[in-house]
């Protein structure tokens, strides 16, 4: 896949995406295999006109994408980031300490690995911890 950046204004429809893109690329529409918008952002900076800023990643057959990539100021090799979790045993339960983000998502990466983890918090109850930021 590759991965190009686009500007639309705010009530664009897929067909007028692909229009985009492929003026963009230069490009036709039937090459484009699929696509999957990877980031929006609202443009207000020019109030006579405004949009998104998108991040779109594109799918074209092999040959086309390696072309397309010697265009190096419009597109960019996109790779999706999957993280792999094989399934463990252990004899001992892994445990976790704090139920902040980091935590969570450590005892839910254990967790979809088949492996039961122990989490320990010692903070407060969430009403508790409320009422103290909120003084």
């Amino acid at each position: 896949m590759v991965k190009t950046d686009i500007w639309l204004p705010y009530n664009y429809s897929a067909s007028d995406l692909l229009s985009c893109v492929s003026e963009h690329l230069k490009v036709n529409k039937d090459e484009i295999r699929g696509f999957e918008i990877l980031k929006k952002t609202l443009d207000i900076s020019d109030r006579s006109r405004f949009g998104y800023k998108l991040s779109v990643a594109l799918l074209f057959d092999s040959e086309r994408e390696e072309g397309l990539l010697k265009m190096r100021k419009k597109v960019f090799s996109h790779n999706e980031d999957v993280l792999e979790i094989k399934p463990s045993k252990l004899n001992d339960r892994p445990v976790v300490v704090g139920s902040g983000p980091a935590g969570l998502f450590a005892a839910l990466t254990l967790a979809k690995a088949g492996v039961r983890p122990i989490i320990i918090e010692r903070g407060e109850d969430v009403d508790k911890r409320q009422k103290k930021i909120s003084d």
